[in-house]
């Protein structure tokens, strides 16, 4: 069982934000709303340090800052985590969203325990790319380090030097941080797994697609099986499926090529499409022999794959960083997504179709024996994490404005149904002061002295 220490969200207050989504999709969008489907970032704000002597405080939980440019002050932060179990592995993921189509991200983490270096994690990509979101991770403990296993851990978070750094510009920092409890049974646990099959999920008898999340935070489950529909250029769709200890997650989506109308509607650019997959903690947690990314045009479409390693405890002491991103049991993240193409393309709406394939492979073995800890002291990890003020404050408008349009409309029915019971016949008898209307459809007879604007009727604008 995984620790909850973060609130479930309460199902009135789902059903309130479902409305209050209504509300607001039923709306006509401006069109700086085009990016809606983008990655979004979450957490509780906090501002990070500026060195390591005076690095924020952080708990087990999700946190959001702003990292600044490169060799700025603000393009460093640092951050400390009191661990609260001895011996356990403590790792924070810092996450960035793609940014300018330009720019280059160039992130790295690196832990610290005193003056030791514990572990350094980096990632460099394309910013407005390939992924929508890109990631670093670094950890302390569950490497055989005794220094690293024992008190506090520092992290710094460093925006490095890359191609694109004049088209930076301030980001949101998304942190997770997660501290994992030692096994009693440590010894006894396997330290090698079965190899990954090459034989890829089904793409056959699909169901239609849902749409995915926006963020980690609200990714939508989605069962073992195969999926079709279509995703737009700037659109993120995030989904979770859940691994035990000895399994591992395997996608795989398959692109239709474009039609001569897309790729005209494109400006016959290529669309860049990917697919990668996430651990618990956020970090990457895609196999060396994954096919993430690709090029779809009216020539050829990509067959992009995204593969965990085997959740194995003794994963978090590995080399490689996919590796020891998968050591822990819990959500795993499907992340499906394509790079937004030039503004003022045309192509704003236009979809590509894709079919995604899910599977988990292997058999529920090699679980720890945690005792009287738990797996993950952290973020609610079935749940996800707790409701941000944006949110309450989303939650509490879309109430408001749901509540007051059904008062609205009831006010409206009433003074119609009284409208119709004392108004004469159009063209009839008017007493002084008051005004005649047509039946719903016929023609507006004239008014003088009306004190509404154009807007003000039904079907007068908004």
């Amino acid at each position: 069982m995984h620790r909850h220490l973060l609130p479930r969200r309460a199902p009135g207050l789902v059903a309130a934000a479902a409305l209050a989504t209504t509300v607001v999709l039923t709306s006509p969008l401006p069109s700086w709303a085009d990016d809606a489907a983008a990655y979004e970032a979450t957490g509780k704000s906090v501002d990070g340090g500026a060195s390591a002597g005076d690095a924020t405080s952080l708990e087990a939980g999700d946190w959001k800052d702003t990292l600044g440019l490169t060799g700025t002050s603000d393009g460093q932060r640092w951050y400390t985590v009191k661990r609260t179990v001895d011996g356990s592995t403590v790792r924070l993921t810092a996450a960035l969203p793609s940014g300018a189509p330009t720019a280059r991200h160039s992130v790295t983490v690196e832990a610290f325990s005193g003056n030791s270096s514990c572990g350094k994690g980096d990632t460099s990509s394309a910013g407005g790319g390939h992924q929508p979101v890109v990631v670093a991770s670094a950890s302390a403990g569950g490497n055989g380090r005794e220094e690293c296993a024992e008190g506090d851990v520092t992290f710094s978070v460093t925006r490095e030097t890359s191609d694109g750094t004049e088209e930076q510009q301030e980001e949101p920092l998304e942190i997770r941080v997660v501290e994992e409890a030692p096994a009693k049974d440590a010894e006894q646990l396997p330290t090698e797994s079965a190899d990954l099959p090459e034989e890829q999920p089904s793409l056959s008898d699909p169901d239609d697609l849902p749409g995915g999340g926006v963020s980690f935070d609200d990714a939508v489950a989605l069962e073992p099986g195969a999926y079709r529909g279509s995703i737009a250029p700037g659109e993120t769709r995030i989904y979770r499926v859940d691994l035990d200890w000895g399994q591992s997650l395997d996608a795989v989506a398959q692109f239709a090529p474009l039609t001569a109308t897309q790729a005209e509607a494109f400006d016959n650019s290529d669309i860049r499409p990917s697919l990668v997959t996430y651990a618990p903690s956020r970090a990457v947690a895609a196999d060396n022999t994954s096919n993430t990314y690709g090029r779809l045009n009216a020539y050829s479409s990509p067959e992009l794959r995204a593969t965990t390693p085997f959740v194995l405890y003794h994963a978090r002491g590995a080399w490689s960083g996919a590796s020891q991103a998968a050591s822990t049991a819990g959500p795993y993240y499907v992340v499906l997504a394509a790079a937004p193409v030039e503004e003022g393309s045309g192509a704003a709406g236009a979809e590509v179709g894709v079919t995604l394939g899910v599977a988990v492979n292997g058999e529920v073995s090699g679980t720890p024996d945690f005792g009287d800890q738990q797996a993950v002291i952290g973020p609610d990890l079935d749940g996800g994490s707790s409701m941000g003020w944006l949110t309450w404050a989303l939650v509490g408008l879309g109430t408001f404005l749901v509540v007051g349009g059904v008062t609205a409309v009831l006010i409206a029915r009433r003074h119609a149904a009284r409208a119709r019971t004392q108004a004469p016949p159009y063209g009839g008898y008017v007493p002084p002061g008051q005004q005649a209307y047509p039946p719903y459809g016929g023609q507006q007879g004239p008014q003088r002295g009306s004190q509404h604007g154009p807007g003000d009727h039904p079907g007068g604008g908004w």
